[in-house]
């Protein structure tokens, strides 16, 4: 039997096996160099001519994402629900307000799939745990007028009480700036919440290029001319005129626009470590998509009213809402994470709907 023809000459596959080798060496060398230059890149070297850096969004989160999320309290309460019950919403409450009264704790849901109505209120110092997304499920039995849970107080009567205030006198601040300067800081101490406070000015819209709008030949408004625009801080020293704040401005001020001030406020009252994690909740009458006034369809399925601060949603599974979470203004260092949200069904209607509305400050989320 002849033996088979040799197709390519010994020389000819020795050219190709050695480009292969170049070729994997050379990208080897190429991405092992890439990658360490990735990793020892210092985003803080880029500055602007003005002086901005990327902003410092390490503040944001649980207790300022200084310490994880807390495990599990020992003391705790264990629901069992029956398989008739046609609301398990009422149990959960009672639950929720008997460990609050006692000091706080953890209300644990069993596994399986069970009928819930909106409207249950966690109170500071409780966390309502499942056993995960797709094992502890709550079935909204009718559409959402209100949000399913409810982390703290909410109420629309909650403004704060403001102290000192005094105008800031730096022409310009950059993105990063942790030291303003003040006409006067009599009033102020260490250790006091304050806002950075600015108005929207006409010439501050027009300079971020948002006043021309239009939408179908109508003209849109993104920010009304002299919004009151609150960004809340603390302050970690005071020498003479000089405030130091102890979190990083994420935006600029340009005295060119806008006269910001620093204003004292004390906060009404406030809730703290609430959680809610390990849970599903559905809603088989879909609310995705539906029209923004549709007043059955757009609550949140979480909700952190105003003074929610240091509490947190984790390994939750969202399905059929159109809006998955709600952050109002003056709830501040909450953290959202591990959490799937999914919308099922096309949206209707011109505008979006928010997967999360972010109001309030320092908020962690997917």
């Amino acid at each position: 039997m002849p033996l088979p023809r040799q197709c390519f000459s010994r020389f000819a596959i020795f050219v190709v096996v050695g480009c292969f080798v170049i070729v994997v060496v050379t990208c080897g060398t190429y991405f092992g160099l890439a990658k360490r230059q990735h990793h020892s890149f210092d985003w803080k070297t880029i500055v602007s001519n003005s002086g901005d850096v990327l902003p410092d969004f390490s503040f944001a989160g649980y207790h300022n994402s200084a310490i994880i999320l807390p495990n599990r309290s020992n003391a705790n309460i264990t629901l069992a629900f029956n398989s008739s019950i046609d609301d398990v919403k009422p149990l959960i409450q009672e639950a929720i307000d008997g460990i609050a009264a006692s000091g706080g704790g953890a209300v644990i849901l069993p596994e399986g799939r069970w009928p819930i109505t909106a409207g249950i209120n966690i109170t500071s110092g409780v966390v309502v745990v499942g056993a995960g997304g797709d094992k502890t499920v709550l079935v909204l039995q009718d559409r959402l007028s209100q949000p399913v849970f409810t982390l703290g107080t909410s109420s629309n009567n909650t403004r704060p009480r403001y102290g000192f205030r005094s105008n800031i006198t730096n022409e310009y601040l950059p993105i990063g700036s942790s030291s303003v300067d003040v006409i006067s800081s009599a009033g102020f101490a260490v250790d006091q919440l304050v806002y950075v406070s600015r108005n929207a000015t006409k010439a501050w819209i027009k300079a971020n290029g948002m006043n021309g709008l239009v939408r179908d030949d109508a003209q849109q408004t993104w920010l009304p001319v002299d919004k009151r625009i609150l960004s809340s801080n603390q302050i970690s020293s005071v020498s003479d005129k000089n405030i130091t704040l102890r979190i990083p401005l994420t935006d600029n001020l340009d005295s060119d626009y806008v006269q910001p001030e620093l204003l004292v406020y004390t906060p009404p009252y406030d809730n703290s470590e609430i959680g809610i994690q390990d849970i599903g909740i559905e809603v088989p009458d879909t609310c995705s998509g539906a029209p923004l006034n549709d007043k059955t369809c757009n609550s949140a399925a979480v909700y952190f009213p105003s003074w929610t601060v240091d509490s947190w949603a984790s390994g939750l599974s969202l399905k059929g809402f159109n809006k998955f979470f709600q952050v109002d203004q003056d709830a501040s260092r909450i953290t959202i994470q591990n959490c799937t949200m999914n919308r099922d069904r096309d949206i209707q209607g011109a505008a979006l709907p928010f997967d999360i509305l972010i109001q309030g400050s320092q908020i962690l989320g997917p």
